[in-house]
């Protein structure tokens, strides 16, 4: 019963927003995807539809993982309404800061014969994730705190969804692999923002989790 609840206040919540952007949204499931969910803005990607797509995700988290696609489309209608609607870029002198900091990793590409564009291609792509990392990590606390403050029968499956996510990323804490593959000032901003997420959970969830202690050291 409680699922079928949760579905059905997903489904009211996808057709309220359709009405009020102006464009009917799909949701399909793609297992291939690299992240659990995303949102495609029809604004952004000149569709008549806003489309989410996400893994396949156990029948707990899903509601929630969906419900907070669908809050991205309500934060980003209501930005676009009110003319303060903006993206996030690096400018060229941001870049080349950026840049500078990963210069021993540059080099130490170069060493291993990596061509000097393909190695200006792999810092950019590593900046603008940790970019997108930053800003994605803002949306979801503004996101995550309005869906608990305004739905408290989604509160389950908020929890088990966001204790997903936290195990996700602890397994990342601790992979010396991936650590070993990246450039310490990467793997330092990713950690930090990973550790600020994890601080806001504990607020809000108080006093329930004690995620942030993974991050102490």
């Amino acid at each position: 019963a409680g699922e079928a609840l949760l579905r059905a206040a997903v489904e009211a919540r996808q057709a309220e927003l359709a009405l009020l952007t102006g464009h009917p949204i799909e949701i399909r499931e793609d297992a291939a995807l690299p992240v659990r969910a995303t949102v495609r803005f029809a604004w952004v990607h000149g569709t008549p539809t806003h489309a989410i797509v996400h893994r396949p995700l156990p029948a707990a988290e899903l509601p929630h993982v969906l419900m907070a696609q669908l809050e991205q489309i309500a934060r980003d209608h209501e930005a676009r309404r009110a003319g303060k609607a903006r993206a996030l870029v690096a400018d060229p002198r941001t870049r080349r800061i950026a840049q500078a900091a990963l210069a021993r990793y540059a080099k130490q590409l170069g060493k291993r014969g990596v061509p000097e564009a393909k190695v200006r291609a792999i810092l950019d792509q590593l900046v603008d994730g940790v970019l997108q990392q930053l800003v994605s990590s803002v949306l979801e606390m503004l996101v995550e705190y309005r869906l608990y403050r305004s739905r408290p029968e989604l509160r389950p499956s908020q929890f088990v969804s966001l204790h997903a996510s936290q195990v996700q990323n602890r397994a990342t804490l601790g992979n010396a692999a991936v650590h070993a593959q990246m450039p310490p000032a990467i793997v330092r901003a990713s950690l930090a923002m990973n550790a600020a997420f994890a601080l806001f959970e504990d607020w809000l969830l108080a006093p329930r989790t004690r995620y942030a202690d993974a991050y102490r050291e």
